[in-house]
């Protein structure tokens, strides 16, 4: 049955998130004072350390498992008994037996919503399940600009990477790449599912056979990439120097905006200050 194996799935994805999270938290504990660039709009803003940078994504990650798990529990019902939806008379039907024996945590008890969650709760699960995979695809796009030659604020070992076929010089972090790619075709995955369920009156329709094979490759896809994150955050490797190096003065610059607003400045005064001051230098 579809729900025990959505139901499954969802533990090992939550369990699996719970490592991840884990092992960022880990690694974050050892670099409370690695100092590390800010950035938003892709440029350098403010500083900020490898240690809190970490973190986010391990809290991240516990947030979006409360999701996973109240999708376990919205799931975990057992439509046995309903027939096509309508109920069945003149036969007395002891669903909560199929309910116990299947370990269900409860009977549906309207016999039309048995048959209106399907689909509807394939959705729901790939909905979950987009929360840690965004998460890993805004981890990847991080890696990709911290692991350039411009940076290389962090690395990997060798057999996370990949070689070129005619520049022999290269060590390729495309692992973060089709991380990256996946998070759009999970999304794939789901858009199909929510696309085919939308349009859907309440009672069955075979368009909900279609939703089956979306259903089971975004499941798989989100459990692959949380194995791969695992895998490598344990062994990701900080390098301080170029840490240390990239802490250039214009990181700087909003601290001492705070500092004249502290002292009883007027913050626009403050800013428009230390912003003329910092672009004549």
């Amino acid at each position: 049955m579809l729900r025990l194996f959505m139901k499954a799935k969802l533990k090992e994805t939550s369990d699996l998130a719970t490592s991840v999270a884990g092992k960022f938290s880990a690694l974050a504990k050892t670099h409370v004072d690695t100092q590390m660039p800010g950035y938003t709009h892709m440029q350098k803003a403010m500083p900020t350390k490898v240690g809190v940078w970490l973190e986010s994504f391990a809290h991240a990650l516990l947030d979006a498992n409360k999701v996973i798990q109240g999708t376990s529990t919205m799931i975990d019902q057992n439509p046995l008994g309903s027939a096509a939806g309508f109920g069945i008379n003149h036969l007395v039907l002891d669903r909560q037996k199929t309910t116990d024996l299947l370990g269900l945590g409860k009977t549906q008890e309207n016999v039309m919503y048995c048959g209106f969650s399907r689909g509807y709760f394939e959705m729901a699960v790939l909905q979950a399940l987009n929360l840690p995979m965004t998460i890993a695809a805004r981890f990847a796009t991080d890696m990709m600009m911290f692991t350039q030659q411009e940076t290389s604020f962090f690395a990997l070992p060798d057999h996370f990477v990949t070689g070129s076929s005619i520049m022999p010089q290269k060590k390729n972090y495309d692992l973060f790449e089709i991380m990256r790619a996946n998070g759009k075709v999970y999304q794939g995955h789901q858009a199909q599912v929510t696309g085919i369920i939308s349009g859907l009156g309440s009672g069955y329709h075979r368009d909900l056979q279609i939703t089956k094979e979306a259903l089971v490759n975004g499941v798989s896809l989100c459990h692959q990439t949380l194995a791969l994150l695992d895998a490598l955050v344990p062994e990701l490797i900080v390098n301080k120097a170029n840490l240390e190096a990239a802490m250039t003065k214009e990181l700087f610059v909003t601290d001492e905006v705070y500092k004249r607003v502290a002292g009883g400045a007027a913050f626009r005064e403050a800013y428009l200050q230390v912003k003329a001051e910092f672009f004549k230098k």
